[in-house]
């Protein structure tokens, strides 16, 4: 009697025991919580899937080390493959590419970074201050000269070695007007020779009529910033004949006036 007992209860045990094969009870009759690291959801043809748990966090990983915090650069693409992952079946939100295959953003060219660094601002109107000494009126020597000053307004550009200047000069035998035309041949150097070209009027003593001048300079700038220069410069200037005589300013004059100037600037409104 014992015996069949025995078998009796054995083959019952059997009967209601699920081979490794089958699924879960809970799984057949879609329980929330019964897989671990999954949740109970509906796809979009209304089919009740198990899809991944963004929050679920294994039992031996809660006591495992911490984290390695992700790059700022992969945060956003991981925030898109999470919000993807989460609305996806099981089985496709297991094929999840590995994190370094994300693109990280690198950093710009060095090519960029130099044509950035050319393109900073700099100052456009320029006020130099120049002092020195003028011979009048043939070729004589400098130490025989007399006092002279010069004050300009310089405008320029964003880039290149154009200069536009307009500049008033006193001297001990009259006074000048001019527009000149200056042009930097070393733009991006620190030490720039320049040479310029210009017009304007003058009035000399003893006549008081306004007369034609001309005038062509070589000099260089030694700029100790971007905005702010040392500058010396070296003009000789000719006259017209003025009112006096049958040509009325046509005629050039013997008059002749070599100039030295040396002196500073620097530039304003960026």
């Amino acid at each position: 009697m014992l015996p069949l007992a025995s078998f009796l209860l054995a083959a019952l045990l059997g009967q209601s025991s699920l081979s490794s094969s089958d699924p879960l009870p809970c799984v057949a009759a879609q329980v929330p919580g019964c897989v671990p690291g999954y949740i109970l959801k509906s796809n979009r043809w209304g089919v009740a899937v198990y899809v991944r748990d963004p929050n679920y966090i294994p039992p031996l990983a809660q006591s495992g080390p911490a984290p390695l915090r992700p790059l700022p650069s992969e945060l956003p693409a991981q925030a898109a493959h999470a919000s993807w992952a989460s609305t996806e079946p099981a089985s496709w939100a297991s094929t999840e590419p590995a994190s370094w295959a994300y693109p990280i953003a690198s950093a710009p060219p060095p090519a960029a970074v130099q044509r950035e660094r050319r393109t900073e601002g700099r100052g456009h109107v320029g006020l130099v201050f120049m002092p020195g000494v003028s011979t009048f009126p043939t070729y004589t020597r400098f130490d025989q000269g007399k006092a002279s000053g010069q004050v300009a307004l310089e405008f320029r550009g964003t880039e290149g070695g154009a200069r536009v200047r307009l500049a008033a000069e006193y001297t001990a035998f009259g006074k000048i007007g001019e527009l000149s035309f200056k042009y930097d041949l070393l733009d991006r150097f620190f030490l720039r020779p320049f040479l310029a070209i210009g017009g304007g009027v003058a009035s000399i003593n003893p006549d008081p009529q306004l007369r034609a001048a001309g005038s062509g300079s070589a000099g260089v700038d030694l700029y100790l910033a971007r905005d702010f220069f040392l500058s010396g410069e070296v003009k000789r200037r000719f006259f017209m004949s003025g009112t006096q005589g049958e040509a009325h300013g046509l005629v050039l004059s013997g008059e002749k006036q070599t100039s030295l100037f040396v002196g500073m600037g620097f530039y304003f409104f960026k």
